[in-house]
């Protein structure tokens, strides 16, 4: 992947009152950053930076405060890159990430949007490549790759109503390929483990505390995932290790019935992009593996994609659209 790196980093946000664009700036020049919001707070944390030639992880927060509209600076108990960020009640927490070396850490930094007071927490197994989800009062972090290299079936669960942290496991280790929520219902498909594919579903109910499984009907991974209504849907995705082209099988779980369902996208694609607004789901972007190369990130073998899927929910059924210029 290339990045570009500016001698400084600025911050855009819009008005949605005016629709208009206004910068800010960081105060140190960095990527690979984690942001959450906390309140009334948006906090940017992390990162990679540069010292000299050197590209070093950073433990800076810059925070945001939108009801004074002015900017603060903090740190993370631990400086490190591409910490999960993620935002429950009035929380925000940074789990996990690259530090030195880009060597995993279990460390999590958890800001109270309301007092302002950081605090922090171990997850049980320092690792990256999580799933990572909050969703019903409870958050989420699942799987991953350890820092000795092995694939972790590990999970970190954290109750917002108690405060307290548990740990379960999956049914299998592994790097997910997608994770959404959908009711109560938290839902880590498919999955890569270096070796073999998975086409497991590992569903956890955030009422009960309870897990169960399913089965997708492709295994694979790099999914593209989202909830609209009652529905869960898992599009695309790919075959590492395999001499494959993408997918393009839609599994669809609906919550109101227990049941699962299968629909396609409109051309195969893995690496989406999903969102939902109202009553539709959109599956943009992507690529397709024209190679047959055994390697995940094959530079060269992949074809982006132009073309935008839309479900309807009440009808079950996909558009097709592609965004100006190309198909």
């Amino acid at each position: 992947m290339i990045r570009t790196l500016l001698l400084l980093l600025p911050a855009f946000y819009a008005s949605p009152a005016i629709g208009q664009w206004t910068t800010a700036t960081l105060s140190q020049a960095r990527w690979d950053l984690g942001v959450a919001a906390a309140g009334s707070k948006v906090l940017f944390a992390g990162g990679k930076t540069l010292a000299g030639t050197s590209v070093i992880p950073t433990d800076r927060v810059d925070i945001y405060n939108r009801q004074s509209l002015e900017w603060t600076t903090a740190t993370l108990s631990q400086a490190r890159a591409l910490p999960y960020a993620l935002s429950l009640g009035n929380k925000a927490f940074f789990c996990g990430g690259l530090g030195t070396n880009d060597t995993p850490t279990n460390r999590i930094d958890i800001y109270d949007g309301a007092t302002g007071n950081w605090s922090t927490h171990q997850m049980i197994q320092s690792r990256h490549d999580m799933a990572a989800i909050a969703h019903n009062g409870k958050l989420l972090l699942a799987g991953g790759l350890s820092s000795t290299g092995g694939y972790s079936n590990l999970v970190d669960i954290y109750d917002e109503a108690t405060n307290l942290w548990s740990t379960a496991t999956l049914s299998q280790a592994r790097e997910v390929g997608a994770v959404v929520a959908a009711g109560n219902k938290v839902f880590f498909a498919g999955g890569f483990n270096g070796f073999l594919l998975f086409n497991t579903v590992d569903i956890y109910d955030t009422q009960t505390g309870a897990w169960s499984t399913a089965e997708m009907v492709e295994a694979r991974t790099n999914l593209a995932a989202t909830s609209v209504g009652s529905l869960a849907l898992f599009a695309g995705g790919d075959y590492p290790a395999q001499e494959l082209d993408a997918s393009l099988v839609v599994d669809v779980f609906n919550t109101q019935n227990n049941t699962w369902s299968q629909s396609n996208l409109s051309q195969q694609r893995a690496g989406a992009v999903a969102a939902t607004i109202g009553d539709r789901a959109f599956f943009a972007g992507g690529y397709r593996n024209l190679s047959t190369g055994t390697e995940f990130f094959y530079d060269g073998g992949y074809l982006p994609k132009r073309r935008l899927d839309q479900r309807y929910p009440i009808s079950g059924t996909y558009t097709a659209a592609s965004p100006s210029p190309g198909k």
